[in-house]
């Protein structure tokens, strides 16, 4: 009687922390499925991103074209 008697009020809290832990879980995967929906259809960030990546390549370029003439 004693393992009943404290199983029963241990599942009773037990049930509404795992409806919200679900519920979490669903909502994380909604903003992640969403997240990667919007990175997918829109061409124009992809653009934008390899635009940047770009630049900053050029930028590491001529920084290091800038420290290689002050060593001179």
């Amino acid at each position: 009687m004693g393992f009943v008697g404290a199983f029963i009020p241990i599942t009773l809290f037990m049930i509404p922390i795992i409806a919200i832990l679900v519920k979490h879980q669903q909502r994380m995967a909604e903003i992640m499925h969403n997240s990667h929906l919007q990175q997918r259809s829109d061409p124009q960030i992809a653009m934008l991103q390899e635009e940047v990546r770009q630049l900053r390549q050029q930028v590491a370029m001529l920084a290091l074209e800038q420290s290689n003439k002050n060593k001179d």
